[in-house]
C-alpha cells in the first residue's frame, strides 16, 4: 500500500479523499475517542451544510511512527481496513472530527449491512424532489425519488441510477448534490509528536471547549495506555457487579466522582479528569474498589425504597454513600440507620441544592465520622430544618423523589383495590408517570393544580379508572361501598378533612387540605430519625 494522502505539512484535502484514507485504514480512530454519540438530527443538519456548500469545520489529526494504538475496527456498520505499515511508516489518528466523519463516513459509504443484521443502523437518503435528507423514505412516493447516499460518490452507480429518473429535475438535484459533495474541502491540522501524553493532552483541551465531552471520556483519554482502558474497564465492571442489582445504567460522572473520592481527589478540583487519570495509572484497582463501593451504596439504598439510581433524590449522595462504604474501611455495626436518618435528613433539608466545594467536604468528612464512630454528625452549617413541600411539585426533583417513596411505603391502592406497584428498578420519567395529579386542570386553579397535594402514586393503566372513582360523590353509592372508597382514600394519605372537602366537591379545599397532609406525613417521618441525630447532638 502507499503513503496516506498528507503525511507532513497541514492542508486542506478533499472529502473524498479523506473518506478514501479512512477506508484503507490510513486514518485510525484511537480507543481513547469517546463513542458515536451526534443524534440523527445534528448529522442531518452536517449533510445539510455540505449541501448549502457552508464550511464544516477542520479535523485535528495525530501523526507519529512510533506509536500503535488499539483503533476502532468498524465506523457505523462498516468495517475498516487495517494496512500493515512497515518501520517508520507514519500512522494517524483523529483528535478532533470524529463525530463529522463518522457521519459523513457512515453516510456516504457504499457497502452495506447483512439484511438481517438488525442492529445495523439506518442509511441516509436524498429525496430529490425536496433536496433535503432522511434516514427512510416516505411511504406511497415513487421509489426513485429517494437516492441513497451511498451511491451519491460512486460516480458510475450514481449514473445508473439517474437513467432511471423520471423527471429532468430529479437528475439535475442530484448532480447538484454530487458536485457540493465533491468539490468538499475539509483543513487537516497535523499534531506531530510521538508522546501520547501530549496527544491526549491535546484531545483534552478540544474536547473542553464548544459540545464538551463527558469527564469520564477526558480521563479515559488521560489515563490511556495499552495496559489500561478506562472505558472498556468501567463498562466491565458496569455489567460485572452493578448491572446484575439493576444499576448498570448509573451516570458515568457519578461513578467517576465516587473514583475521585476513593484516591484523595477534591470533586471541585478544577482539573480533575486529569487528577484522576493520573493516579489511576499509579493505581488501576480503585476502579474495582469505587465500584464495588457503588455496589454497597446500591445495596443500601434498596433498602429505602431507592431502587434505582435515578430515583435517588440527589447523585451526590451516592457517590457520598459509596465513598464512606468503601469496603477496605471499617463503619459501625449500626451503620445502616445511621445512613437511613443521614439520607433522609439531608435531602429534607435540601442540603445538596447549590453546594460549594467546601461544604461538599464538610458533608463528606461528617458522614465518614458517623460511619466510623456510631454517632449521627449533622453535617449542615446551621441547625437541621424541613423545608415544607413546594408550590409546584416536580418528580425530578429531590423531594419529588422522596415524596414518591413516602407515598408507596403507606400501600396506597388502585382503583380496583389491589396495591399499587412500586416502580423499582426505573428511570425518573417512569416515575413521573406514576405520579397522577388526580383533580383536573379545570376544576383548580393554576397553583393547586400543580402542587404535591394533587399528586397520587398511581400505575399508569389504572389513572382513567383512578380519576373516576376519585371525583365519583358518595352520594352516587351505596353505604358499603362509601365504606370502602374511604378506606382507599386512605391509603393515599387523605385525611377525614380532605375527604369531606372532596365529598362536598370543593376540589380546591381538598387539594390544599391533602397538601397539608403530605407536609405532616414527611414530618412524622423526619421525627423519627431526628432522634438520632439529638443523641449526637454535642457534635454538632
Amino acid at each position: 500500500m502507499g503513503n496516506p494522502s498528507y503525511v507532513a505539512d497541514p492542508y486542506v484535502t478533499s472529502l473524498t479523499q479523506l473518506l478514501e484514507d479512512i477506508r484503507q485504514g490510513f486514518l485510525l480512530v484511537p480507543r481513547f475517542q469517546r463513542p458515536f454519540l451526534w443524534h440523527v438530527d445534528r448529522q442531518i443538519e452536517l449533510l445539510r451544510s455540505i449541501r448549502d456548500g457552508l464550511p464544516i469545520g477542520s479535523i485535528m489529526v495525530w501523526r507519529t511512527r512510533t506509536q500503535e494504538l488499539p483503533s476502532y475496527e468498524h465506523i457505523g456498520r462498516h468495517r475498516i481496513e487495517r494496512p500493515k505499515l512497515g518501520p517508520g511508516s507514519t500512522r494517524q489518528y483523529v483528535l478532533d472530527g470524529f463525530q463529522r466523519l463518522s457521519t459523513l463516513y457512515s453516510a456516504l459509504h457504499q457497502e452495506d449491512a447483512p439484511a438481517d443484521d438488525e442492529d445495523a443502523e439506518a442509511g441516509f437518503y436524498l429525496d430529490l424532489d425536496t433536496m433535503d435528507f432522511c434516514t427512510e423514505p416516505q411511504e406511497g412516493t415513487p421509489a426513485k425519488r429517494w437516492l441513497p447516499m451511498g451511491i451519491l460518490l460512486q460516480r458510475m452507480d450514481l449514473m445508473r441510477w439517474e437513467r432511471e429518473l423520471p423527471e429532468e429535475r430529479w437528475i439535475e438535484n442530484a448532480e447538484a448534490v454530487f458536485n457540493a459533495f465533491d468539490r468538499c474541502k475539509i483543513p487537516v491540522i497535523p499534531l506531530v509528536t510521538e508522546d501520547l501524553a501530549v496527544a491526549a493532552q491535546a484531545f483534552e483541551r478540544i474536547n473542553t471547549q464548544g459540545v464538551p465531552v463527558g469527564r469520564l471520556h477526558v480521563a479515559h483519554a488521560l489515563s490511556w495506555s495499552p495496559d489500561f482502558d478506562l472505558l472498556e474497564r468501567v463498562h466491565t465492571l458496569k455489567e460485572e457487579i452493578l448491572a446484575p442489582i439493576g444499576w448498570g445504567e448509573i451516570e458515568d460522572d457519578i461513578l467517576l466522582d465516587t473514583c475521585a473520592l476513593t484516591l484523595g481527589v477534591d470533586l471541585y478540583e478544577k482539573n480533575m479528569a486529569r487528577a484522576i487519570a493520573s493516579k489511576l495509572r499509579s493505581q488501576p484497582d480503585t476502579l474495582k474498589v469505587a465500584v464495588r463501593s457503588l455496589e454497597m451504596a446500591a445495596e443500601f439504598l434498596h433498602t429505602q425504597g431507592l431502587s434505582s439510581p435515578a430515583l435517588v433524590p440527589y447523585g451526590r449522595q451516592i457517590v457520598l454513600l459509596a465513598a464512606s462504604l468503601n469496603p477496605l474501611h471499617h463503619w459501625h455495626r449500626d451503620i445502616d440507620q445511621l445512613l437511613a436518618a443521614w439520607l433522609w435528613l439531608t435531602t429534607y433539608a435540601e442540603l445538596f441544592a447549590g453546594i460549594s466545594g467546601g461544604r461538599l467536604q464538610r458533608v463528606h468528612e461528617a458522614l465518614q465520622e458517623t460511619a466510623r464512630t456510631g454517632i449521627l454528625v449533622w453535617p449542615g452549617w446551621k441547625p437541621f430544618s424541613r423545608r415544607p413541600l413546594p408550590a409546584r411539585f416536580d418528580f425530578r426533583s429531590a423531594r419529588g423523589k422522596a415524596l414518591a417513596v413516602r407515598l408507596a411505603e403507606v400501600s396506597p391502592q388502585q382503583s380496583g383495590g389491589e396495591k399499587v406497584p412500586w416502580p423499582g428498578r426505573t428511570s425518573a420519567e417512569r416515575l413521573g408517570d406514576s405520579l397522577l395529579q388526580g383533580a383536573p386542570r379545570q376544576r383548580l386553579s393554576a397553583s393547586r393544580f400543580a402542587c404535591a397535594g394533587n399528586r397520587f402514586l398511581v400505575p399508569p393503566e389504572d389513572a382513567a379508572a383512578f380519576r373516576s372513582r376519585l371525583l365519583t360523590l358518595p352520594t352516587a353509592l351505596a353505604p358499603a361501598e362509601r365504606e370502602r372508597r374511604r378506606d382507599w382514600l386512605r391509603s393515599h394519605v387523605v385525611s377525614d378533612a380532605a375527604c369531606a372537602s372532596l365529598d362536598s366537591d370543593n376540589l380546591e379545599a381538598f387539594v390544599a387540605q391533602r397538601e397539608a397532609d403530605l407536609n405532616r406525613l414527611e414530618e412524622e417521618f423526619v421525627a423519627r430519625h431526628l432522634e438520632l441525630l439529638n443523641q449526637g447532638a454535642p457534635s454538632q
